[in-house]
């Protein structure tokens, strides 16, 4: 034991650069392993997670939950009311406003993150004044990536990260020493950042991995750390009680080390998923604050100079996300935030046409600015919405909450609904999950909390039971002039009239027919979705 003491303590006593350079291996490990171990998990936690919806789709309520299930489900919650005030600007006037609100913030942070690459250069060897400026060009393009997500979180950004590598290439070509190192690095600076807060399908799921796998990661670490004492033992010698004590310990120690480290990242998921449930954050600055600490990370990393020890990094990495922060939030709150929304019910014909789903998805991203949408989860948009939220439930084995019930009460559904702003100005798409019970019931509720329903009728025939059933309730309830409808070549209008003949008060007829082949359908679609929802009275609170 005495042996064993002694290695500890001259370890620690060691010179400060050994230390640094321990610390700066370990840190660059952890980022750089647990950031591409949760890429690569990514496609198959998608996998899973959409395989365990679709089963959950299948299956049948047997009875109703009781009444202190539902208690406890708004008590978990804890959402405040959604916030229905009166505003002098028109609904497309509020969604400028609030459009113009983010990219204000969103430029300053941007321009921020960029200039901010100028602290770098006193701490890089041999850095000219052409390399400072290349620099600071390519830093302004990584940061462009979580700055476009943040402005139009819909779409490919193949153009960008085209760019990007343009740029690098440049860089690389300008370096003289291009050895197996700095090809990796570039390759973990362009397409981490692109993979994490950029790829349209994959942003929701590495953000919550890389938590867990770095859970894992330091579990491992930290029972590796635990063995030590183990080392202290003489492998000669027949072990005698205090020995056996030892190794009780050493065990103890990398299980419960091990546990800890896992349970701490699973209440850290619990937390940030809060955070998110509570409005303070979104799906989009969640990955943007991770692109913004990843692009920092790794150039604060690439400093070379003798000054740039572990703790003079660590510092200015802490620093310049700070600043990028704090720039962020301040211009938020330098500007008003109307509180005027209204809420948008999408139904739709499941379709797995990509054209299709870039429509719904470009528009719903749009109506966040102008208020909370709603709509039916399914197959066909499951990857497009998934959440960090939901990504969370999943890893927690908690996705059965995902899914709605048919008897819910329509003001505990309504408290179960994300109604209300967030800080930054943006409303929530609400995908309900329903079992192949619950659906119907569902739909009713949504129905009488709609302000504006957006019908897309592409593929709708007489093999679409349930559109048509949602046809004819909008018909019933009196609701086709609230309704804007997205059409193609292949909807049958003829099947249409018949379901909605002689159901609900009579003429009403839909406020607007959009034929999804035109250029301008997206535009149209929003324009008479505002019109619409200006013109309507407002759903019930």
């Amino acid at each position: 034991m005495q042996a064993c003491w002694a290695q500890i303590v001259a370890f620690l006593q060691s010179t400060f650069s050994a230390q640094d350079q321990l610390l700066l291996y370990l840190m660059a490990l952890l980022l750089v392993a647990g950031l591409v171990g949760a890429v690569l998990l990514s496609p198959l936690l998608q996998w899973a997670y959409v395989r365990g919806v679709q089963r959950f789709m299948g299956f049948r309520e047997l009875a109703p939950p009781p009444q202190a299930w539902w208690e406890r489900r708004v008590r978990r919650q804890r959402r405040p009311a959604a916030v229905e005030a009166a505003s002098a600007l028109s609904l497309a006037g509020c969604m400028r406003q609030r459009e113009a609100r983010i990219r204000r913030a969103t430029l300053a942070a941007w321009a921020t993150l960029a200039l901010g690459s100028l602290a770098l250069a006193p701490l890089q060897l041999d850095m000219g004044a052409g390399d400072t400026a290349l620099m600071v060009v390519f830093v302004a393009a990584l940061a462009a990536q979580p700055a476009l997500v943040n402005l139009r979180p819909d779409g490919s950004k193949w153009v960008l990260l085209a760019g990007i590598v343009l740029i690098a290439g440049v860089a690389l070509w300008s370096e003289q020493n291009r050895d197996g190192e700095t090809w990796l690095g570039a390759v973990a600076i362009v397409g981490l950042p692109y993979l994490v807060c950029v790829h349209r399908t994959r942003r929701a799921l590495v953000v919550p991995l890389a938590v867990l796998v770095a859970g894992v990661g330091l579990g491992l670490l930290v029972a590796l750390v635990a063995t030590s004492p183990g080392q202290c033992l003489n492998p000669g010698l027949q072990a005698r009680g205090g020995d056996w004590a030892v190794l009780g310990v050493v065990m103890a120690g990398m299980v419960g080390g091990f546990t800890l480290c896992l349970w701490l990242s699973m209440r850290l998921l619990d937390g940030l998923a809060g955070l998110i449930d509570r409005g303070w954050l979104s799906d989009l600055s969640v990955v943007a604050i991770a692109g913004v600490a990843m692009i920092t990370g790794f150039m604060t990393l690439s400093a070379d100079h003798p000054r740039a020890t572990v703790g003079v990094q660590l510092a200015l990495w802490a620093a310049w996300c700070v600043a990028v922060f704090a720039v962020y939030v301040i211009a938020l709150r330098r500007q008003a935030l109307p509180q005027h929304g209204r809420r948008l019910l999408m139904l739709r014909v499941f379709s797995k046409d990509n054209r299709a789903e870039r429509l719904l998805d470009t528009l719903q991203a749009r109506w966040q600015l102008a208020g909370p949408v709603m709509e039916i989860g399914g197959p066909d948009l499951v990857k497009l919405n998934l959440d960090i939220h939901e990504v969370i439930a999943f890893l927690n084995f908690r996705l059965h909450e995902l899914f709605q019930p048919a008897a819910v009460p329509a003001e505990v559904l309504a408290r179960s609904l994300h109604l209300d702003l967030d800080r930054e100005g943006r409303f929530r798409v609400n995908e309900l999950f329903c079992f192949d019970t619950s659906w119907k019931a569902v739909v009713e509720q949504l129905l009488g909390l709609a302000d504006v329903v957006l019908l897309d009728l592409r593929g709708f025939n007489r093999d679409r039971g349930g559109t048509a059933h949602e046809v004819e309730r909008l018909a019933d309830r009196g609701l086709l002039p609230r309704v804007v409808a997205v059409h193609d070549g292949s909807t049958d209008w003829a099947f249409f009239e018949g379901r909605v003949a002689g159901r609900g008060p009579d003429g009403q007829a839909l406020a607007l027919k959009v034929d999804a082949r035109d250029k301008q359908a997206l535009a149209r679609c929003l324009d008479g979705l505002l019109a619409v929802a200006d013109a309507s009275p407002p759903g019930p609170a």
